[in-house]
């Protein structure tokens, strides 16, 4: 039975994802992975897959990962996951404890998780976006 639901594994497959099953300390879970092998999210989650309905929820696109690979299962570092949502124009970064996203204007204050010491400033541009979310993400993990 698929956990997911077949508007979340098509939204996932149509972005390139695949669906590995693998054995871990005697179970099998079904890990979601990039099409470049880059680990996103655990599919056997079903309704509490936060991570999956971000993805599908906000349209999420261009997803990477930083962090586990595919068919290594021995790394404990969690990943770091990214995704672009076209419509708003902003990059998503999450890890299994949240995510944060930005976009060209917004204001990251002085004294934020990511700013802890320089003035408040704005977001200039998509690549500075994804820097963004990135140490966000990061330091979220």
């Amino acid at each position: 039975m698929d956990k997911l639901g077949k508007n979340k594994r098509k939204w996932l497959e149509d972005q390139g994802c695949k669906f590995v099953e693998e054995k871990e300390y005697g179970m099998t879970n079904t890990y979601i992975y990039t099409k470049e092998g880059e680990y996103i999210d655990l599919a056997d989650l079903g309704d509490n897959a936060s991570n999956v309905n971000l993805i599908y929820k906000n349209k999420l696109t261009q997803l990477s990962s930083i962090g586990r690979a595919e068919g290594k299962p021995e790394q404990d570092w969690g990943a770091v996951s990214l995704g672009f949502n076209e419509e708003e124009q902003a990059w998503y970064g999450w890890t299994h404890r949240g995510y944060a996203h930005f976009a060209v204007g917004d204001t990251v204050k002085k004294g934020s998780a990511i700013n802890p010491n320089s003035e408040s400033y704005k977001v200039k541009d998509l690549e500075q976006a994804k820097d963004l979310a990135i140490n966000m993400a990061n330091y979220l993990d």
